[in-house]
């Protein structure tokens, strides 16, 4: 935490996935992760947001009619 230029990083070591956040005179490196933890939950809940099902291009196949004809 670079609390004179106001910003926070934090860095998975094993996955090097990162976050950065502002942060001020009371914040506290819980702080950092809780908000890397809400924001993860949120792009995970934009990625499973319910979709209309897709038409489907397929049509059911047609019975052929018997006829009586011999």
């Amino acid at each position: 935490m670079d609390r004179k230029e106001g910003v926070a990083q934090l860095v998975c070591k094993v996955c090097d996935q990162r976050f950065q956040s502002k942060v001020n005179h009371l914040t506290e490196a819980v702080d950092i992760y809780s908000e890397w933890i809400d924001a993860a939950d949120a792009a995970q809940k934009e990625d499973h947001v319910p979709r209309r099902p897709a038409a489907s291009s397929s049509r059911p196949a047609r019975i052929a009619e018997e006829s009586d004809e011999d």
